[in-house]
Order: C-alpha cells, then structure tokens, then sequence
C-alpha cells in the first residue's frame, strides 16, 4: 500500500496495489466486485473507496486512509497515550463495530472476516474517542449465499455452522472458539 496525495491538493489516499503477475480471471473479478460493492456504500464505520485504476503492470483500488492501527495495536497505543481503558471507553468502540456490521446487514451484505487486524482506528492522533472503521472487504458475502472463496485460512474466526455447511448466515456466530 502507499500513502499518496493528488498534486493540487494535500487530501491523503491510500492506494492498495495487486500485481497483475499474480492475479487470475477471479482474482480481477474479485477487485472489481470489491471497489463496486465499497464505492456503494456509505456508513463512517465503513471505509470510502475513491477508484480503481490499471497501469501495465498493476491493478489499484484508491481508499480513505486509516493512521490509528488495527485493534492488534489497540490497547498498547491507549496506554501510551495515558488513556484510561474504561468499559465505557470500550463499549463506545465496539458499538461501533457493531454499528458498521448492522449497516452491512440492512445491505444484506456479510463481512466474513471480522478480526482484530481487519478494525482500524481512523486517526493516531488520539485515542481519547476514536472513529472504528471496518476494512477488507475482499471475503464478504451476501445473505444467504454459499461460500464461494472456499476455506478460509483463518477458520478460527469462521462460524462452525459455515465451516459444516459451506453456506454463511446472517445470524452466524462471531467467533468459533471450541476448535483447538
């Protein structure tokens, strides 16, 4: 990814980049299914996508870009920062969280691959009451859809439900934490 900014003005993007070496019919198909779905919708706990563009060598997708660090880095950057991590501190971002999911849902659209490195903080500078964005959008489903990309690598974070069936449900469980 780079951080990049148009010449007349200092508005930052982020632009992700795929190789086009590495990339299938699919995999194309993927980008621009992603880049049309993101370009739709509009919720602040969703990220905004600018465009998507090719050069010889690359495919682009342009994105609103997030400096606060994924839910991974979370807690450490707050205590830095001298915040006090109360539950209510907590409960503001995970209503947050949930508040992107829900807008997603009314979309009948599935995120699939919620986890701590996939929920941002959009700004760095303060941790005091920051803005949750949900991110990568590249395994959602629609409602009742069956499971097109497959296993998933990180089947920890799968329903067990979906792992059985290969079908998602909207009402499928956040986390599956009775595999070992």
């Amino acid at each position: 990814m780079y951080l990049a900014s148009k010449r007349e003005s200092s508005h930052p993007y982020c632009i992700k980049f795929f190789p086009k070496a590495d990339q299938n019919d699919d995999d194309l198909e993927d980008i621009i299914n992603e880049f049309a779905l993101m370009k739709k919708l509009k919720n602040e706990h969703v990220p905004q996508t600018y465009d998507v563009f090719q050069d010889s060598s690359f495919y682009y997708l342009v994105n609103e870009p997030y400096f606060g660090g994924d839910f991974t880095k979370l807690a450490t950057r707050a205590h830095d920062q001298g915040i006090s991590m109360s539950e209510a501190w907590w409960r503001h971002l995970f209503w947050q969280c949930l508040d992107g999911l829900r807008y997603l849902h009314s979309n009948a659209i599935m995120h699939c691959d919620v986890k701590e490195g996939n929920v941002m903080l959009a700004e760095g500078d303060s941790y005091e009451s920051p803005r949750v964005v949900l991110i990568d959008f590249g395994l959602c489903e629609s409602f009742s859809s069956q499971c097109t990309k497959g296993v998933l690598p990180l089947f920890c974070y799968i329903p067990p439900e979906t792992w059985e069936t290969e079908w998602w449900y909207p009402r499928g469980r956040i986390l599956n934490t009775s595999y070992k």
